[in-house]
């Protein structure tokens, strides 16, 4: 027998009661013997600062678990990929509408007196007024987009001001948390989704003034009706300390009443206080992924005697999705819908006409002068270009030789008039020529055309003008490059009366489809990129 006189004098204690799991259900506690949980670190930010409101958006499809996994490989460590020495990095990112900030001039002098050893705080930028191109324009060289969205998780803190009615206040709040789960932003798109794309450990203040006034961003409902509310707005990514990738964004939301946003914001101490408060949440969210993983592998565990009998249900779940077998609520289910009624039939066409009215969202703002002359710039010398080769390749070949097509002053319109939109990137303005091009190409051969060699005529040539299009936007939807020029590119093609298109055959898909849209891409880099405000393009 085993002597336990030792360990239960040492105040050791055996439990007899293996079922007993209260643990799991005790969360930590602070020095003052309250509960540590995520609500709580975001109501010490509304009680201990300026900031009325904080919400908490999360990167979908983020999973712990693999990251935990991806994290215990041996990573490999590439020299030349290193980052620099971050000494200056306080006074690129503390900028104020392109100047430096008093933040970034009191760093440096901090800096200069330090031993280089240590490493300085990580800064923000503070102020909006600053464009998406010059955002983009200071990030890494080798960036990549990440495909999934930030999502809000639902989960939030608000303190009303002392100077607005409550109720007032609860019916603003009540609609940003409306916008808030309606809308999704993709890596570098809007708030949250900039401050995911610049990741690191940097926050990302945001003047909502600024962003009003700005004529190249446009802001969406949840933007807007943060507005009414608010001042200012800090974006904190919530870094991963295991893999370094962004999980989620801490938004803090900055009191209406504060005059001057960028002024307050403007504070070493709440940059360090956001920064810690950011880690401590990605490490509760971490915990509470644990804990739940835990629970699911006891319960797992328990039930590991009912394998056989879960088998046979899912045998069951199977043969009732194939219609072999029907569950005896589907069977009821169908008897209480019954048949459609004219009340049913009113009600769905109320709702219908209720969305002709529209959301009622406030339409791109205009650009300022200087912006505009690098638009007309921009589409003067491409579209010049492109009709000298026109002109010189009619000369040259002794009739007309179509490279100056209508579908380039729509191209051009995007990649000199919205260089931020994703339809105007180069990977989307090049596969979708190629695949809708080949489309219209491939339908020539069964439309009714004696010109065209080996053709079958299937389609008259009416049906084949409406087809065209609609298969290549259909299929560049499914595959996601939607691009409006090149359904245009098609429908010159398929249309082509005249014959001096289609005379052009396969070739017709590379010169001048591609190539006319290569030079637009070309001229938009380098005429883009002249103005301090753009940066061109968003991704390859």
């Amino acid at each position: 027998t085993m002597d336990l006189s030792l360990f239960e004098a040492e105040g050791g204690i055996i439990d007899e009661s293996p079922e007993d799991a209260s643990y799991l259900d005790e969360a930590p506690v602070d020095g003052f013997g309250a509960p540590v949980t995520l609500e709580s670190m975001l109501a010490d930010i509304v009680e201990d600062s300026k900031f009325t409101a904080v919400q908490l958006w999360l990167i979908e499809g983020e999973d712990p678990a693999l990251a935990r996994r991806a994290a215990t490989a041996e990573p490999v460590v590439d020299e030349a990929s290193k980052p620099k020495s971050s000494s200056s990095s306080p006074g690129k990112l503390a900028r104020m509408n392109g100047a430096e900030s008093p933040l970034s001039v009191k760093m440096k002098g901090k800096l200069s007196k330090q031993p280089t050893a240590t490493p300085p705080p990580a800064m923000a930028r503070i102020g909006t007024l600053q464009r998406m191109g010059t955002v983009l324009k200071n990030m890494q060289a080798d960036l990549t987009v990440d495909a999934r969205t930030a999502v809000f998780s639902g989960r939030g803190m608000l303190r009303p001001p002392p100077d607005m009615e409550p109720g007032y206040v609860a019916k603003l709040w009540n609609k940003v948390e409306t916008h808030a789960n309606r809308t999704t932003y993709k890596q570098g798109m809007g708030l949250v989704g900039r401050s995911w794309l610049r990741g690191g450990k940097a926050i990302d203040w945001n003047v909502l003034k600024h962003l009003e006034d700005d004529p190249e961003h446009f802001c969406d409902g949840y933007e807007e009706s943060l507005m009414p509310l608010f001042s200012g707005a800090a974006c904190v990514p919530l870094v991963s300390e295991e893999t370094g990738s962004v999980i989620g964004v801490m938004v803090c939301l900055l009191s209406r009443s504060i005059d001057n946003p960028a002024e307050y914001m403007d504070n070493t101490y709440l940059h360090q206080y956001l920064l810690s408060t950011g880690r401590a949440v990605q490490a509760q969210l971490r915990a509470e992924t644990a804990r739940k993983e835990c629970e699911e592998a006891r319960t797992d565990f328990k039930q590991r005697k009912s394998t056989a009998a879960r088998k046979r249900w899912k045998k069951a779940a199977f043969f009732a999705k194939t219609g072999l077998l029907k569950r005896s609520s589907d069977v009821v289910e169908q008897q209480e819908k019954g048949p459609v009624t004219p009340s049913d039939l009113a009600l769905w066409f109320s709702a219908y006409m209720k969305k002709w009215a529209g959301l009622h969202a406030r339409p791109p703002p205009r650009v300022d002068l200087a912006t505009s002359m690098f638009v007309f710039m921009g589409c003067f010398i491409s579209l010049a270009a492109l009709s000298l080769i026109h002109k010189f390749g009619s000369e040259f070949q002794g009739k007309e030789y179509p490279f100056f097509l209508g579908s380039f002053g729509a191209l051009s319109s995007l990649v000199f008039g919205a260089p931020q939109s994703p339809y105007a990137q180069p990977r989307m303005v090049i596969a979708s020529h190629l695949i809708a091009v080949t489309l219209a190409v491939l339908m020539d051969y069964i439309t009714d055309n004696p010109d065209v060699p080996f053709s079958t005529p299937i389609l008259p040539q009416w049906l084949s003008n409406a087809l065209v299009p609609s298969l290549s936007i259909t299929v560049l939807a499914i595959v996601g490059f939607t691009h409006p020029p090149a359904a245009a590119c098609a429908i010159i093609y398929i249309a082509d009366q005249q014959g001096a298109i289609k005379a052009q055959g396969w070739l017709f898909v590379l010169i001048p489809s591609v190539a006319g849209c290569c030079l637009i891409i070309f001229f938009g880099l380098v005429i883009n990129n002249l103005s301090p405000a753009r940066t061109y393009p968003l991704f390859w």
